[in-house]
């Protein structure tokens, strides 16, 4: 059985989002940490801990 993830889009994001396949998969975690260089902060930490005020302005859900 395979699993795939699916974001809908902007606004689908909340709080907490990721983490599980991040601790779990070393494939996730890589993306995630490119993420953060390219973007030049924790968008990861952002994603994984908020506060969900955070998260929801469009250039962070868009990564600029």
């Amino acid at each position: 059985m395979k699993t795939a993830y699916l974001f809908p889009g902007q606004g689908s994001q909340w709080t907490g989002m990721g983490y599980e396949i991040y601790h779990k998969y070393p494939e996730a975690k890589a993306v995630f940490d490119e993420g953060d260089e390219v973007v030049g902060f924790s968008l990861s930490q952002m994603c994984f801990d908020g506060p969900q005020v955070e998260l929801d302005p469009i250039p962070n859900q868009q990564c600029w």
